[in-house]
């Protein structure tokens, strides 16, 4: 026996000998096939820790299209009452003077207007409000698919790396 050689192979990054009589095509296959556990196994590790922060970030972009919508709807309802409330103010306050009101048709006019002045800054404030939540979903949107494009590029890394491992 003392005769014998004896021929090993070992990857160092894997931590790997091979096995008595293995031959190099075997044990670069096992070094392979060990280095395909180790990608899936951090793989994994990466896609738990990332759908969290997805889960999350999905989470709050249900919220935001809620919110959305109740802004979007307040200020459609905004915009149509602000319309009609001009109409009937000017309308009710002519029809008023005219059928006897004390109030001259100037200043009926001018408090119709100051109302209907008051309820456009009440309609711009709505829009204002649909423009940040808009922004706020936007961004969401976004931070979600960099997160996507992270664990893409991550998953690649990984496998690059196991790769290059196994064939050390």
């Amino acid at each position: 026996y003392r005769s014998q050689e004896l021929e090993l192979f070992f990857n160092p990054d894997l931590k790997v000998f091979s096995r008595i009589g293995e031959m190099r095509e075997e044990f670069e296959d096992r070094c392979k096939i060990m280095a395909d556990e180790k990608t899936d196994a951090d793989a994994n590790k990466l896609r738990e820790m990332l759908a969290r922060k997805i889960d999350r970030i999905n989470a709050t972009i249900e919220k935001s299209e809620d919110k959305l919508r109740e802004i979007q709807f307040d200020a459609e309802s905004r915009k149509k009452d602000q319309r009609s409330n001009q109409i009937m103010d000017i309308a009710g306050g002519l029809l008023g003077s005219l059928l006897g009101g004390r109030r001259s048709t100037r200043s009926v006019i001018t408090g119709g207007l100051r109302r209907s002045q008051s309820k456009g800054r009440m309609v711009a404030k709505s829009e204002e409000r649909l423009k940040t939540a808009e922004n706020r979903y936007n961004a969401l949107i976004e931070n979600r698919e960099a997160l996507e494009d992270e664990l893409t590029e991550d998953l690649y890394e990984i496998q690059d790396e196991w790769e290059a491992k196994a064939s050390s």
